[in-house]
C-alpha cells in the first residue's frame, strides 16, 4: 500500500498522553508520498475530558468535532484554519518546511455552567522536505471543575442546603434541583483568580438560617476542585465553624481516567479522481472507477443504490448492499464488473473497503446524467454519504454551474469553468452577457501548454471588467461548439461603508457618538470612557474637511493622568473597566474591495506621554523623544468570532480590552483575519486641508468571502498602551471602498 487516507479521530479522553494508534492508511493505486519539496502532517485531534457522561457522550462528542477550531501557524502567523474536524484534510496538511504550531479549541467557553466545557490544545511541530509528520493534538480541559458532596451527617443539623459559587463572570447554585453528580464548570480569567462560595442553609433546630462562606484562592484550570461538607455529627451542641465544615480537595484532571473514543463518520473518496466533479464519457465508452471507504470500526453496511445502474446491468431493485447478498449475486456483480475487497486492521479495529466499478460496468449507462449513491455505516451507527455521478453525452462541452456565494465571484472579477465532454477538442472557451441582454462577450482559455483536452478536462477562464451586483448567463464553447446548457453567476456587491463622510451626528448623554441613533449605528470610538471627565476626542468639524457638512476629527487627550488617543472604528464601546475600556470591533460584511481611498489631514509632535507599563516602548514601539505615528487599518474577517466571558458576554470578530492586566489587542496575524491594509502617518501631511490617500487591501485568503470588516483610525499608533503627543491630531471624511 503507498499514500492514502488517514482517519481525523478526536480521543475523549482525561489521560492526556493515551495513545492513538499508527497513522489509519488507505491502499491507494496513484497517490505517493512524493511531495516536490514540502512536507506533510497528520492531525490526530483528541479531546481530554473530566468526566463520563453516559447519556449524552456520543452527542456531545460529535458536536465537540463539527465545533472544534483547529488551525496551524508559521512564524508569520496562521497559515490553516478549519472550522470542524471534518475541514482537515484526509490525506494530510502539506506546508512547506519550517517550525509550526497546531492549535485548538472545542467546546464553548462561559464563565460558569453545569455542562458547557472549554478544551484547548496546542502542538508544536517541524516539517522537513519530503517528510510525513503525525502529531497528536491533545486538548485538554481550560476549566476550573467544582463538584459538592454533602456528609449523611449534615442532614441532621441543616435542610434545604444551597451552595452557590462562582467569580465576578458567572455563578451556579448547587440546591435540591441540581443532580447529585452534577460538576460545575469555570472559566477563569487572569485578573478574577479566585472562587468564592456561601453556603445557606436553614437549621433543623429551628434558630433561623445558617450561612458560611469561604474562597477557593487561585482556581487552576484543568483541575478539580471537590467540595465536602462535613458535620461531626454532634446534634446538641450549637451549630458552628467546628462542627460544619467545608473541605477541598484539588484533583488535577489528568488523574481521572474516563475514556472515549471520537472519530468522524466513516470516509468515502475516489481512488485517483475527484469524487465531486462527474465521470464523463459517451454512449458505451466510459472509463471505470474505484472509490475508497475506510472507518475506525468495522463496517456494517455498505449500500449502493442506483436504479439506472440496475437497469442498465439488467438487474432487479433500486440497488445492493455488499455485505449481506448470496454468493450468487455476488458472482453475477462481479461478472457485470462490480467488485470490492475489504481489509481488516486487527490493531487498531479500522476497516477499509475498496469498491471498483469496471469499464463494462459504468459503460452500461444510458446518455444522460446518471447518480450511484454510496452510504457507509459502521458498527458506532455513524454513517457517510456519497455519490458517484456519471455524465453520459454526445456534446463537445458543457458550462459548469457556479454555486451562488462561489469565492472566485468578485465584484468586478469572476472565474468561469467548463467542461469538456468528448475527444477532440481543441480550443475552449466562455462566451457571456448580462441576463436578458444577449450581449455576448467571448473569452477563450488561455491553455497554450495543452495539446489537446480530454473527456472529464476542466478548464476555467477569468472574466474582467464586470458590474458589481449584476447576474449573468454563460455558455461554454470548443471550437464551433456551444453548450446546450447555460448557467448564471452573480457578482458581488461593491458595498460601501455607511456615513462614510461621517455627516451624520448624536449625543448619548454626555458621548458624542458617530451615526443618527444608537440603535443603527455603525461606528464608535472611545468618547465612552473620555466622558467620564467631560471630555471628547472624538466628533464632527465644519471647519477642516473635504465635503459635506462635516468630517470626523480625532484629537488626543489628557484623562486622568492618562493619554486618551483620539479614535473611530467599527463596532461598539461595550464597557468602561476602571479607567480603561472594552471594545467590540467589526461590523457584518461580505464584499471584498481591493483598496480604501480617503481623505485625512494629520498633525503630530513629539511623544510627551507613555502609559504606566510602557515606558521606553516596551510594548507599543513608540516612547517619548519620538514622532508619534497616526494609524489607519482595515480589516477583513471570516465569520469566527471571540467571546468575552467574563466583562461583558459578547461576541464579536475581535475584542479589545485596554486595562494592563488583561490587555487583548487586534492583530493582523490573528486567525480570523482574511485580508489586511494599513497606512502610518509619520509626519504632518502637506497644505493645511485634506489629502487623499489609496490603502491597498492585501489578501491572505481568497477561498472563503469574508463576515466582518474591520476599521480603525487613531491619531497615535501607542494609543491602546496609552502612549503618544498630547496635540496629535487626525481628521477623515469620505471613506470609499474600491473594487
Amino acid at each position: 500500500m503507498k499514500g492514502g487516507n488517514t482517519m481525523k479521530k478526536i480521543l475523549f479522553s482525561s489521560f492526556a498522553l493515551l495513545a492513538i494508534g499508527a497513522a489509519f492508511t488507505g491502499c491507494s493505486d496513484e497517490i505517493g508520498y512524493n511531495t516536490g519539496g514540502e512536507g506533510r502532517v497528520y492531525l490526530h485531534t483528541k479531546v481530554s475530558t473530566d468526566v463520563k457522561v453516559v447519556s449524552r457522550a456520543a452527542q456531545e462528542n460529535a458536536e465537540l468535532a463539527a465545533n472544534a477550531t483547529i488551525w496551524i501557524s508559521g512564524s508569520k502567523g496562521a497559515v490553516r484554519k478549519y472550522n470542524g474536524i471534518d475541514e482537515v484534510p484526509t490525506e494530510g496538511v502539506r506546508l512547506v518546511a519550517g517550525n509550526y504550531v497546531a492549535e485548538a479549541w472545542a467546546g464553548d467557553s462561559v464563565p460558569a455552567s453545569f455542562d458547557t466545557r472549554w478544551f484547548k490544545g496546542r502542538e508544536e511541530f517541524q516539517i522537513t522536505d519530503n517528510s510525513v509528520t503525525t502529531i497528536d493534538l491533545v486538548c485538554k480541559i481550560a476549566n476550573s471543575v467544582v463538584s459538592l458532596s454533602y456528609d449523611d451527617a449534615v442532614a441532621e443539623v441543616l435542610s434545604d442546603c444551597s451552595f452557590e459559587i462562582g467569580h465576578n463572570g458567572g455563578k451556579l447554585t448547587f440546591d435540591a434541583s441540581t443532580p447529585e453528580d452534577a460538576k460545575g464548570y469555570f472559566m477563569m480569567s487572569s485578573y478574577d483568580k479566585d472562587l468564592s462560595y456561601t453556603l445557606t442553609a436553614t437549621r433543623t433546630d429551628g434558630k433561623g438560617t445558617y450561612t458560611c462562606s469561604g474562597l477557593i484562592k487561585d482556581a487552576k484550570p484543568t483541575t478539580e476542585y471537590r467540595i465536602r461538607v462535613k458535620h461531626d455529627g454532634s446534634v446538641q451542641a450549637p451549630i458552628g465553624g467546628a462542627l460544619i465544615q467545608i473541605v477541598v480537595d484539588e484533583t488535577p484532571l489528568e488523574e481521572i481516567n474516563d475514556i472515549y473514543d471520537l472519530t468522524s463518520a466513516p470516509l468515502i473518496s475516489g481512488i485517483g479522481f475527484d469524487l465531486s466533479k462527474p465521470v464523463v464519457g459517451s454512449e458505451g465508452s466510459v472509463e471505470g472507477r474505484s472509490l475508497w471507504m475506510a472507518a475506525t470500526s468495522t463496517l456494517t453496511d455498505v449500500d449502493v443504490t442506483s436504479t439506472s445502474l440496475m437497469q442498465a446491468l439488467g438487474l432487479d431493485g433500486e440497488g445492493f448492499e455488499l455485505f449481506h447478498m448470496t454468493d450468487e449475486f455476488k458472482a453475477e456483480l462481479q461478472g457485470l464488473g462490480i467488485t470490492w475487497q475489504v481489509f481488516d486492521h486487527a490493531e487498531t479495529g479500522y476497516q477499509e473497503v475498496k469498491l471498483n466499478f469496471a469499464d463494462n460496468a459504468l459503460s452500461r449507462l444510458p446518455k444522460g446524467d446518471s447518480d450511484i449513491v454510496i452510504k457507509a455505516t459502521d458498527a458506532e451507527g455513524r454513517s457517510s454519504q456519497a455519490v458517484l455521478s456519471v455524465k453520459i453525452s454526445d456534446a463537445m462541452v458543457e458550462a459548469v454551474q457556479l454555486a451562488e456565494d462561489a469565492p472566485t465571484t468578485w465584484a468586478r472579477t469572476a472565474v468561469i469553468t467548463g467542461r469538456v465532454l468528448q475527444d477532440g477538442v481543441t480550443r475552449a472557451g466562455i462566451k457571456y452577457a448580462p441576463a436578458g441582454t444577449q450581449s455576448w462577450t467571448t473569452v477563450w482559455a488561455d491553455d497554450a501548454a495543452r495539446s489537446a483536452y480530454a473527456p472529464g478536462d476542466e478548464y476555467t477562464v477569468s472574466l474582467t471588467g464586470l458590474e458589481p451586483g449584476t447576474r449573468y448567463e454563460y455558455k461554454a464553447l470548443a471550437d464551433d461548439a456551444e453548450s446546450a446548457n447555460t448557467c448564471t453567476f452573480t457578482t458581488e456587491e461593491a458595498a460601501q461603508l455607511p456615513n462614510s463622510g461621517f455627516e451624520n451626528w448624536f449625543m448619548d448623554g454626555k458621548v458624542q457618538c458617530i451615526g443618527t441613533d444608537k440603535a443603527s449605528r455603525f461606528w464608535d470610538s472611545g468618547n465612552t470612557g473620555a466622558a467620564l471627565l467631560s471630555k471628547t476626542c472624538t466628533g464632527p468639524d465644519s471647519e477642516i474637511k473635504h465635503s459635506g457638512n462635516y468630517s470626523a476629527k480625532l484629537a488626543n487627550q489628557w484623562v486622568l493622568a492618562k493619554l486618551a488617543a483620539g479614535n473611530i472604528f467599527a463596532g461598539e464601546f461595550l464597557k468602561i473597566d476602571g479607567m480603561d475600556g472594552i471594545l467590540g470591533w467589526g461590523r457584518p460584511f461580505a464584499s471584498r474591495p481591493k483598496a480604501l481611498r480617503l481623505w485625512v489631514r494629520y498633525r503630530t509632535g513629539i511623544i510627551d506621554k507613555e502609559g504606566s507599563d510602557d515606558a521606553g516602548g516596551k510594548n507599543s514601539g513608540m516612547k517619548k523623544g519620538d514622532m508619534d505615528q497616526g494609524a489607519i487599518y482595515i480589516a477583513l474577517a471570516d465569520g469566527s468570532k471571540m467571546t468575552d466571558d467574563v466583562d461583558t458576554h459578547q461576541s464579536w470578530p475581535c475584542i479589545v480590552k485596554t486595562h494592563k492586566d488583561k490587555r487583548h489587542l487586534f492583530s493582523k496575524d490573528d486567525a480570523n483575519i482574511i485580508a489586511y491594509g494599513e497606512r502610518i502617518l509619520t509626519a504632518d501631511t502637506e497644505g493645511e486641508g485634506l489629502i487623499e490617500i489609496t490603502i491597498p487591501i492585501d489578501y491572505r485568503r481568497t477561498d472563503l468571502r469574508p463576515s466582518n470588516i474591520i476599521f480603525v483610525a487613531s491619531a497615535s499608533k501607542g494609543g491602546d498602551y496609552y502612549t503618544g503627543y498630547t496635540g496629535s491630531v487626525m481628521h477623515l471624511d469620505d471613506l470609499e471602498l474600491v473594487y
